[in-house]
């Protein structure tokens, strides 16, 4: 018969895992799936349990031996019969199967088996057999291997501490003592370890996907830089610093359509830093935004992809370099890092670099005041006040944002019959009679070597709008202690170069607040007085150039960071005054005409000839461009002139006007006035009389 010597059955319960990169270092796994056996056991050491009968005793009992005295030993009858010897003994034969007579008397043990059974399987038999030999044990089954997911647990999160790198892995598997046991040799539990765990290895992908939006279409750079985003001063602008992009092409990564990724669960900030400053998250001055330069600016990972940005008027003007970059949540600084994506597992920033030219603007050109008496009620509140009503004659109706000002198309330029705001019929100027303007720069454009270069061209049209072309002018003017006669109004003419004009800025009719003259004069350091009653030049009539004696500075006094100066605030903008006339004696011909040569060989001129064009306006138009520095050849910004904006066009010009008399004038960027070629300012001051 078989007992059970020993037995004790397991099954696993859990897997315990470590690896740095789980959380708290390891975790453990409940098995999942696997079910307890249900198994039967019956066990007895007593032999008495398992040898159920004595076989000499049954025999004794059945009389199958019987003892016998004389040979003092149980002995077995072979048979009942006698040998007949006759007279002589007979011999007893041999007995050759003895042993199995013996057995035929004597009964088999009657034994059992301990019991095992396992999961209706019966390895160990305890039926009763009567051979004296129990049934031997069936093979104990082999245990399965434990499926997939017994111990699987997924959505397990890497902790953000850990750094990137191969994480090493170790593990055991945890097995529980299951039903009675039979002289256990092992604790309730066993823990063995489990080999050739696989390595973990960690690495937090971020990239740097940024869009800084190109405010190209209010570039007024005469040689603006394609390589550059352009930064307009005093804008809105846009940033856009995306957790999407293309990042290694390995399972896991780059698995989005299009073959990107998208890092911000594994992104802890998204940084942007100026070089210059900025309001950050508004799209105009906020104090509360600013930001300064070289300073690191974080976007929240919670917020838009997209946020806006202002740029305030006094950054100086110049090529920069805008760094962006995403930070892993893991990274235990910022040194390493690794442009668009962090790639390289050693790395945890992912950066990019933005080139930007910041460019200043010009705009808002004005006709503020004509000499002409008849326009005093246009521009005063009433005859005897040099006090202004408020009206201007604009570019267009539109400010420099395209935004509609509100005004009568009477308010936009040129001047042309029509213009005037009371007398329908009149709007173009006499020639003799004067303009002042106005008009406003943002940069720096504050220095005492910075100019606002302003070069006429001249053109003849009929008054019925037709014929435009270019012409040149000549004209009679007092200068230099004489008159002079036919002098061109070119640069080629030295007696034109040497006819200067002067203004002052505090003209009572210039109308500058005097809040402006203060503040200039505080930051240039000089008296208020002097400087709005100093009689300077501004050119010529070929070319206007409005300095430091003509501009005030206007920029922003309220509502500042406490970080800015207010002066570099207010000299930011600038605002430039200026007035220009065609003088009172003027004669046009067509230009290239070479008049000095006809003069030669026809005795003479007196003004009357025939060449001279008549009956028409003359078309003053203005080409008007910033300078830096006094590099009058090489010009920063045009109002109308630069590639990318036309600033007369933005601010809603008129391409075509039609005057009080139905004539239709097909107009061009830069047209300011017109004025009549037949009449003149003196003929409103004649002397009269009798004779």
């Amino acid at each position: 018969y078989w007992t059970i010597d020993h037995f004790e059955a397991f099954i696993p319960e859990s897997v315990t895992v470590s690896n740095n990169a789980l959380p708290g270092g390891s975790i453990k796994i409940a098995a999942s799936g696997i079910s307890v056996p249900n198994i039967s056991i019956s066990h007895s050491a007593d032999t008495d349990e398992h040898v159920l009968n004595n076989p000499l005793s049954d025999a004794k009992s059945y009389g199958t031996i019987k003892y016998d005295s004389n040979a003092a030993c149980y002995v077995v009858e072979v048979n009942d019969g006698y040998l007949d010897g006759g007279k002589m003994k007979p011999s007893v034969p041999g007995i050759s199967n003895a042993g199995s007579i013996i057995e035929s008397r004597i009964p088999q043990y009657r034994v059992k088996n301990d019991l095992l059974e396992f999961n209706g399987l019966t390895i160990l038999d305890d039926t009763v057999t009567n051979t004296g030999d129990a049934k031997d044990p069936a093979k104990i089954p082999i245990a399965p291997v434990c499926g997939n997911n017994v111990f699987f647990r997924n959505n397990n999160t890497i902790p953000d501490n850990i750094l990137n790198g191969i994480h090493g892995s170790s593990g055991s598997i945890c097995y529980k003592r299951v039903t009675d046991t039979i002289n256990p040799v092992y604790e309730s539990e066993i823990d063995y370890s489990i080999p050739s765990i696989n390595s973990v290895t960690v690495h937090t992908p971020v990239v740097c996907n940024v869009n800084f939006y190109d405010d190209k279409e209010n570039d007024q750079s005469l040689n603006p830089d394609e390589s550059r985003i352009t930064v307009v001063l005093g804008r809105p602008s846009k940033i856009a610093l995306y957790t999407t992009g293309t990042h290694l092409d390995i399972p896991g990564y780059n698995n989005t359509p299009g073959g990107s990724m998208d890092c911000r669960k594994y992104t802890a900030e998204r940084q942007v830093l100026f070089p210059f400053d900025v309001y950050a998250g508004t799209d105009k001055p906020d104090p509360s935004r600013f930001v300064e330069k070289d300073t690191w600016h974080t976007i929240p990972i919670n917020v838009s992809d997209e946020i806006d940005i202002c740029i305030p008027a006094w950054v100086p003007e110049g090529d920069y370099t805008v760094k962006f970059r995403e930070i892993a949540v893991n990274a235990p600084g910022t040194d390493k890092e690794q442009q668009h994506a962090n790639t390289d597992i050693s790395n945890y920033v992912a950066y990019c670099e933005i080139p930007v030219k910041v460019t200043g603007r010009i705009y808002g050109f004005r006709i503020t005041d004509v000499s002409d008496m008849l326009w005093r009620d246009v521009f005063r509140v009433s005859k005897d006040s040099a006090t202004h009503t408020g009206n201007y004659y604009y570019v267009g109706s539109k400010d420099e944002e395209g935004n509609n000002r509100g005004i009568s198309p009477v308010f936009t330029l040129p001047l042309i019959e029509g213009s005037h705001l009371l007398y329908q019929n009149r709007g173009v100027l006499k020639t003799g009679y004067s303009f002042k303007f106005d008009l406003i720069t943002i940069g720096g454009y504050y220095g005492n070597n910075d100019y606002i270069s302003i070069t006429p061209e001249f053109w003849f049209v009929k008054k019925d709008g037709t014929g435009r072309r270019k012409v040149d002018l000549w004209y009679h003017d007092s200068f230099g202690g004489k008159m002079n006669y036919f002098v061109k109004i070119s640069p080629d003419d030295p007696r034109n170069v040497n006819n200067i004009k002067y203004m002052k800025l505090g003209d009572l009719y210039r109308n500058v607040p005097e809040d402006e003259i203060t503040d200039t004069a505080l930051i240039l350091g000089i008296d208020g007085y002097a400087f709005k009653n100093r009689n300077a030049g501004i050119g010529r009539f070929d070319h206007i150039s409005l300095s430091e004696a003509q501009r005030t500075y206007i920029g922003a006094k309220q509502n500042l960071p406490n970080e800015i100066n207010i002066n570099d605030s207010i000299k930011s903008v600038q605002k430039w005054y200026g007035e220009y006339y065609l003088p009172n004696d003027l004669f046009t011909v067509e230009q290239g005409f070479d008049v000095i040569e006809y003069g030669r060989t026809h005795n003479g001129l007196d003004g009357k000839e025939s060449f001279w064009l008549r009956d028409g306006y003359i078309i003053v138009n203005f080409r008007i461009e910033t300078v830096k520095n006094g590099d009058f050849d090489n010009p920063v910004l045009s109002y109308w002139g630069a590639c990318r904006c036309n600033m007369f066009l933005r601010e809603g010009f008129l391409y075509e006007k039609t005057d009080y008399y139905g004539a239709v004038f097909t107009l061009r960027d830069g047209d300011i006035v017109f004025y009549d070629t037949d009449k003149r300012s003196s003929d409103d001051y004649r002397i009269g009389g009798t004779h």
